[in-house]
């Protein structure tokens, strides 16, 4: 029906179609790695990052649903290093990043800081939107757990997992108004 569709049509349907194979090709890649590390059979690449870049390379590929929100990034220091695989971190902010676009109104604020905290460098993810309901607080990190019916249930489940092969941790405090990883 190409030739029936006037332009307009055309590029709205084209759009729709990128954004469903790149939510797929998220939760392939999500499985994935669920499976890998389950099995234990992921590899660690492990090296000293700059955490701007890999914030960077995380919004790069969520550039398509970052226009429907103020997406404000903040780091401490100009060169906040951390040891990392930089691959599975980017994993991590793409996953929060796509949760606080899912669960938030189109033109509400998330912002992204990064710091410095003893040894480590902590990155948190902080929305406006309506907060998560305190009833499921405890279930958000379990696998396939939802409450939409677009989502896989898997992202939060992963990047705690991602997280923990890190040494590090994840966690999410939420009221009305406010959402933070």
């Amino acid at each position: 029906n190409y030739e029936t569709l006037d332009a307009d049509m055309r590029e709205q349907i084209f759009k729709e179609i990128f954004d469903d194979s790149q939510w797929l090709i998220g939760i392939v890649e999500n499985l994935l790695s669920v499976t890998r590390i389950e099995e234990g059979s992921m590899n660690f690449n492990m090296s000293i990052q700059l955490m701007d870049e890999v914030i960077s390379e995380a919004l790069a590929h969520i550039r398509q649903k970052r226009n429907r929100h103020d997406i404000e990034v903040y780091c401490e220091d100009e060169l906040l290093l951390a040891k990392m695989d930089a691959k599975l971190i980017v994993q991590v902010i793409i996953n929060l990043v796509e949760n606080a676009i899912k669960y938030t109104p189109y033109g509400t604020s998330i912002r992204i800081v990064a710091r410095k905290e003893a040894k480590a460098v902590a990155v948190s993810v902080i929305d406006n939107g309506p907060g998560i309901p305190p009833e499921i607080m405890e279930q958000i990190f379990i696998p396939f757990f939802t409450t939409k019916e677009n989502g896989s249930g898997i992202g939060l489940s992963l990047s705690r997992q991602i997280m923990k092969n890190h040494g590090g941790s994840i966690e999410a405090v939420s009221s009305p108004g406010s959402t933070v990883f």
